[in-house]
């Protein structure tokens, strides 16, 4: 039997993943835990202005813009 925030925490997982399905994505596997991270991509249009964030230990921001070649 489910506690009602286990079925919560389900259901907004499974928003997430078919939410995400038509993006592309990356498996990223990590050589410290062995463990493959499914990575989803989300592109936005193509900024003016240089957009500066913190990147992650993959090398990917959430906020950072990079160079569209």
């Amino acid at each position: 039997m489910f506690s009602s925030k286990q079925s919560a925490d389900f259901f907004k997982q499974c928003k997430y993943v078919l939410g995400a399905a038509d993006n592309p994505y990356l498996d990223l596997f990590s050589g410290s835990t062995e463990q493959v991270h499914r990575k989803f991509f989300a592109f936005s249009d193509l900024k003016d202005k240089l957009i500066d964030g913190k990147f992650d230990s993959y090398g990917l921001s959430k906020v950072a813009t990079i160079p569209w070649f």
